[in-house]
């Protein structure tokens, strides 16, 4: 006597070749076995349909019509993603000292991306005596502050770069600060000289000449060697 499993979902051979739905295959279609199957192993195309059930422990399959990944759907929406790529905050200004005779001072100051402004008029122009104007010299940077005192100095220069907006058809600006709350001696501010100096490497930086008030024999470049930095406030 014949005898069927239902122990197991998998429906057994002799009963596709007879032509037998088991009882606990309600609901899912069948294929027409009217056709004779031979009695080799059943293609498997057509055993699509007496697959395992899932298991409730397993990963939900995908679904229909969400096929976009993840990654995408968890992205940021594009106003966040160009503000933090924009709006990078502002960055602070390299300072060195080139050398200090004693009675003066040149002081290096160094933004990235800053180029020197060309031009015939330009290369002969090289030193501007305005502290309160040395955007002049620039091609693609700005003052927006500059405050030198006798015993401070304070700017923030803008830098326009070369890399595109994310909105719009300009070029991203950079913001950069500079501050010394106290120098290790005082200057004359109105013996300020920019010259603005563009190596071979195309990194362009001013060069900021100052004349010395007081305390010639402290050394500028030994102060900034031994402490890294010129502002006394930060030791």
């Amino acid at each position: 006597m014949e005898t069927h499993s239902h122990d197991h979902y998998y429906r057994q051979e002799d009963e596709i070749l007879q032509e037998k739905i088991l009882a606990r295959d309600q609901g899912i279609v069948e294929i027409d076995y009217n056709e004779k199957v031979s009695p080799k192993r059943v293609p498997a195309e057509n055993q699509r349909f007496a697959q395992p059930l899932p298991s409730p422990l397993s990963s939900p399959s995908k679904q229909p019509g969400n096929s976009m990944p993840s990654s995408a759907r968890k992205s940021p929406s594009r106003g966040s993603s160009s503000s933090s790529e924009e709006n990078i905050g502002t960055r602070a200004v390299t300072v060195s000292v080139l050398r200090d005779t004693g009675s003066k001072v040149e002081i290096v100051l160094k933004a990235h991306g800053l180029k020197k402004k060309k031009g015939l008029l330009n290369s002969f122009v090289t030193v501007f005596k305005k502290p309160n104007q040395p955007s002049r010299l620039l091609s693609n940077g700005k003052f927006t502050e500059f405050t030198l005192k006798e015993n401070s100095l304070r700017f923030s220069l803008d830098v326009v770069t070369d890399k595109k907006k994310k909105k719009g058809n300009g070029n991203r600006v950079d913001t950069f600060v500079c501050e010394v709350k106290r120098f290790p001696t005082e200057v004359n501010p109105d013996s300020a000289e920019f010259e603005v100096l563009e190596p071979a490497s195309g990194e362009a930086f001013i060069l900021l000449t100052l004349i010395k008030l007081g305390n010639l024999s402290v050394n500028w470049k030994e102060f900034l060697d031994q402490n890294g930095t010129i502002d006394v406030t930060c030791i």
